[in-house]
């Protein structure tokens, strides 16, 4: 599993990976503070296998809102969530399908329970998905 973090000040880049890594000992973790550098990544074999985004809303060169969009383009399976300072953005964030919306500081906990509940919704969605209800002569997806 590959599990991206962006962000454009040092500080904070090194403390979301710092507590990624305590919710996900095993991933492979990469850290990106150019938008650049998080374009090229995807043009990379390592890109196929990437499962999360956490990222700024605000970074240099570029709003956070559309390096998701073309990560979303890329990589379609990748779950975003932003760690920001700037609630001013939420609803943008939302109408991109991004999973979640965190205020900085975040902390393992906080990643750990964004991340739990995305995975029961995904998991519901998936269940609920594979399994269609005959009704008369059709089936009846319910998601």
């Amino acid at each position: 599993m590959t599990i991206l973090a962006i962000d454009d000040e040092p500080v904070m880049l090194a403390h979301l990976e710092t507590e990624l890594r305590k919710v996900f000992p095993k991933a492979d973790i990469v850290t990106f503070d150019e938008c650049d550098e998080v374009l090229a990544f995807l043009e990379t074999p390592q890109s196929r296998s990437l499962h999360y985004a956490f990222m700024d809303i605000k970074l240099r060169g570029m709003l956070g809102i559309e390096l998701a969009k073309r990560i979303k383009d890329q990589c379609p399976q990748t779950r975003i969530l932003f760690c920001t300072s700037y609630s001013y953005y939420a609803l943008e964030a939302y109408q991109l399908h991004a999973l979640g919306y965190l205020m900085k500081p975040v902390d393992a906990d906080k990643l750990r329970e964004a991340v739990s509940q995305i995975e029961a919704q995904l998991g519901t969605f998936r269940r609920t998905a594979q399994r269609p209800r005959q009704t008369g002569g059709a089936y009846l997806w319910q998601f």
